[in-house]
């Protein structure tokens, strides 16, 4: 049995693999809150999970970013508004569902808030960057 490859069996080949991958991540993702949610499992017990989702996702994410060249590169301005809105979001959610953060432990409440948009948008500009002169290429 021969089996044709072109750019149309790459591409749905391509698409099917996309959708299994965002149904596996969403499946551990339902399975991460029943156990800690519905079985009231401790952190510790689901951490594996969380981690294995986590970079799933990324890996996904920086993957789908470098190798299709489908996301546009931002400009100095647009990643820095990016960044700040990320950082009101994160703070709003964080200090409504946690309250508002205790000045003194500003390592563990401010400098989180602060440093993970900044680590986000600086891998998204990277991956870019170099899915961009991967095309050029």
């Amino acid at each position: 049995m021969n089996f044709l490859k072109d750019e149309r069996t790459s591409l749905v080949s391509a698409k099917v693999s996309q959708v299994i991958l965002v149904l596996t991540q969403t499946a551990l993702l339902c399975i991460i809150l029943y156990r800690g949610y519905a079985l009231n499992q401790p952190d510790d017990q689901i951490l594996d999970l969380r981690i294995l989702l986590a970079l799933s996702v990324f890996g996904n994410i920086f993957a789908t970013l470098l190798f299709s060249g489908n996301f546009p590169r931002l400009s100095a301005k647009a990643l820095f508004l990016t960044y700040l809105a990320l950082v009101v979001l994160l703070f709003a959610v964080l200090s409504i569902w946690l309250g508002l953060p205790n000045l003194d432990e500003w390592q563990l409440t401010i400098l989180p808030v602060l440093v993970g948009p900044a680590i986000l948008v600086g891998l998204y500009w990277l991956a870019v960057k170099f899915g961009e002169e991967r095309l050029n290429r």
